[in-house]
């Protein structure tokens, strides 16, 4: 009686990943297409980065009924960590290309 009242609370908390994975898609989708529009390098690197988030969030929603508590797919972290260095890489260039518009 309290698995099943386990699983139906696990199953609603499941959904989170793919909700944030459509939403990361859709911008990622129209930063991709200010990049094609400007061609500014910042906007290629947070393309790319939105994408391995949707591809980590998607794989951690797939893979979330599957796995046993407390078990993180290293594919997702790798994901993850690659995501993060690549967001990281277009803001860098960002304020590189506004830091003489700043000053």
């Amino acid at each position: 009686m309290i698995r099943d009242s386990v699983k139906e609370f696990n199953v609603g908390i499941g959904i989170i990943p793919l909700i944030s994975a459509i939403v990361s898609f859709v911008f990622g989708i129209i930063v991709l297409d200010q990049y094609f529009a400007r061609r500014q390098p910042f906007q290629l690197l947070w393309t790319i980065g939105l994408f391995m988030y949707v591809s980590a969030r998607s794989r951690n929603f797939t893979l979330k009924p599957m796995v046993t508590p407390g078990y993180v797919p290293t594919l997702v972290f790798i994901r993850s960590y690659l995501c993060r260095s690549f967001l990281g890489q277009g803001q860098y260039i960002f304020w590189q290309n506004a830091a003489p518009l700043i000053s």
